[in-house]
């Protein structure tokens, strides 16, 4: 009570429990811009384990397609999120091990993809035998796996097969430190192999490192380089990379 009087000084307070703001209005989801002539919608897709995929498969990637000026390029880590946009997109470069990945929604949807004529490349995580549940997606768009590696510096050698995905590449090999996966295809999956790693110190043999999957339908590259900054910041991964997109996106 305040001094001399009958006035006592009072704070009321109320609190009031709100319900949160829905995660469509905190945060839009993205869209491909509406489409230009001559331009490739293409989705990086990619996250899970033992890899910085948002650094080097999201990010570096990312402005490597973005820099040809003729790409509008959206990254997302979510496999629902991938699901969402795959209708939209010409290409996708799935780099992913992570479980939601082989989940049916989103096998599904790469699937309907394929079926649809786009383009598809499987890059480095991609193709590894990531998901013992989605059976079918190594057998169509990889033709095999890998479930082991070497690590070092990996010679990648060109098999002189002629083809647009390793044309204007700086020459017959080329050299950078990388995982180099033990990649193993099925002898009926009819896999074009234009390049092979060079033998590393666990299995001392070659392992295919890019090929084409051939489908009745779907445009698919293979592509087992790209562990971290070597690899993705190297000419010649990156001219791959992006003539890899350009082929299989029609162009």
């Amino acid at each position: 009570r305040s001094h001399d009087n009958t006035v006592v000084p009072t704070t009321a307070a109320i609190t009031l429990e709100l319900e949160p703001p829905t995660t469509e209005l905190a945060q839009p989801k993205v869209t491909f811009s509406p489409k230009k002539p001559g331009q490739l919608r293409v989705l990086l897709a990619g996250s899970g384990g033992s890899h910085d995929f948002e650094k080097f498969f999201l990010g570096q990637d990312g402005e490597t397609l973005r820099a040809t000026k003729h790409m509008e390029v959206i990254g997302v880590a979510d496999a629902d999120e991938a699901a969402r946009l795959l209708p939209e997109a010409d290409v996708i470069v799935l780099s992913a091990n992570r479980a939601d990945f082989g989940e049916e929604l989103f096998q599904k949807a790469l699937t309907d993809f394929a079926n649809s004529g786009k383009g598809i490349i499987a890059l480095h995580a991609a193709t590894w035998y990531n998901w013992k549940g989605a059976p079918g997606y190594n057998e169509r768009f990889i033709g095999g796996g890998s479930k082991s590696h070497g690590l070092g510096d990996v010679t990648v050698n060109l098999t002189g097969k002629t083809h647009p995905v390793v044309a204007g590449l700086s020459g017959k090999s080329f050299t950078f430190h990388d995982e180099s996966y033990h990649i193993e295809l099925k002898p009926t999956s009819g896999a074009v192999v234009l390049a092979e790693n060079s033998p590393d110190k666990v299995t001392k043999r070659t392992h295919p490192s890019v090929w084409i999957m051939p489908d009745a339908k779907a445009r698919i590259v293979c592509i087992s380089l790209g562990h971290d900054a070597p690899a993705h910041s190297n000419a010649d991964y990156q001219r791959l990379l992006v003539n890899a997109v350009d082929w299989a996106g029609g162009r």
